[in-house]
């Protein structure tokens, strides 16, 4: 367990000012005068000492664990902590008065009579409170401890997502090769070189699940690359890409499957066609648009047909990262489909 430094200030902060408002609310109801000594002050005070204590206690229950066999231990911390607690607050009262010259007989003869019994009822609370505090140190620790198995258990989907996705793109990619042995040697040698260096990129990348728009746009460039070198000049590729939305991060593996779709299933069929990427910022969202136009189809009902798992995938994907923040649309248009996808900034 790790004390939770950043919020223990302010906790004891917020507690703190809680009391002394219903302290000081309390006396301005009852037409009282405000007693800024007892009221405030020593409000202040008497929690600082447990914003103090709050580290020794954190300690003990990394020390010893509760659980049924440590409760005795704990009790025995509790009384510690309680004696702590009064022993400060008196300490602390009389330093204050030794400061301000006001020490003397009175105060001596009034501790005397009044404290004693008031000590014993800081006793009792402080011994409750300090299992209060290790009930909500238990209850941080837990939390994070969800957080953080429901931060590893999406890890591992995202990760299993983008797993499907190499594998598909590299089959797809050395039957292009394949291909191309026996028709164009040198343009098969060339197209193992470009896939050498995407296997590269890929690796170099392989933990990430935000990368910026225009590390994705390279890594996408360089699929479009090798497919170029298969379909030759029946497949155009256009980019316009506004530069603001250059540095905007997106899902690392997001474009390269969409983009394989618009060539596999919007391109199929036809003797030629033109995939084009756009994207820009707009009303506080980064706008991705995919299009492909295909010309001469052979086949105009192939465009109809599904895209497989890259678009199921995409919007999984995009579930998992932006919840209900992000969108993906496709929209078919005669020869060619528009995918279009829309994240938000933050």
């Amino acid at each position: 367990m790790k004390l939770p430094w950043r919020i223990l200030l302010p906790f004891w902060t917020v507690v703190a000012f809680f009391f002394v408002v219903e302290n000081v609310s309390g006396r301005l109801a009852t037409g009282r005068i405000i007693d800024w000594e007892w009221d405030v002050w020593n409000e202040i005070l008497y929690w600082a000492l447990w914003a103090a204590l709050t580290p020794l206690i954190t300690w003990w229950l990394i020390r010893f664990p509760l659980k049924w066999n440590t409760v005795a231990v704990h009790s025995l911390g509790a009384t510690v902590v309680a004696a702590l607690q009064v022993g400060g607050m008196f300490a602390i009262h009389v330093a204050v008065l030794l400061l301000l010259g006001r020490l003397g007989a009175a105060h001596i003869d009034a501790w005397l009579q009044v404290r004693p019994g008031y000590s014993v009822f800081l006793l009792f609370t402080a011994f409750w409170k300090y299992w209060v505090v290790v009930a909500l140190l238990l209850g941080w620790q837990y939390a994070r401890l969800y957080v953080d198995a429901e931060r590893r258990l999406e890890h591992a989907q995202l990760e299993r997502l983008k797993s499907q996705l190499q594998p598909h793109f590299l089959f797809n990619t050395l039957n292009s090769i394949s291909v191309l042995v026996r028709e164009d040697p040198a343009a098969a040698q060339q197209m193992i070189v470009q896939l050498s260096d995407l296997l590269r990129l890929t690796i170099d990348t392989k933990d990430a699940q935000l990368v910026t728009l225009r590390e994705e746009l390279e890594f996408t460039q360089r699929y479009l690359a090798i497919q170029q070198l298969r379909f030759g000049d029946r497949l155009q590729v256009r980019v316009a890409v506004e530069a603001e939305a250059l540095e905007r991060e997106v899902p690392h593996l997001l474009l390269q499957p969409l983009v394989e779709n618009s060539i596999q299933h919007g391109l199929r069929g036809a003797s030629a066609g033109v995939v084009q990427t756009t994207a820009c910022v707009k009303e506080n969202q980064l706008v991705i648009s995919i299009a492909d136009e295909a010309t001469g189809l052979a086949h105009p009902g192939h465009e109809s047909e599904g895209r497989g798992t890259g678009l199921a995938n995409a919007r999984a994907r995009l579930a998992f990262l932006y919840g209900g923040r992000a969108e993906l649309s496709l929209v078919r248009n005669g020869g060619g489909s528009v995918v279009t996808i829309k994240l938000p900034l933050a």
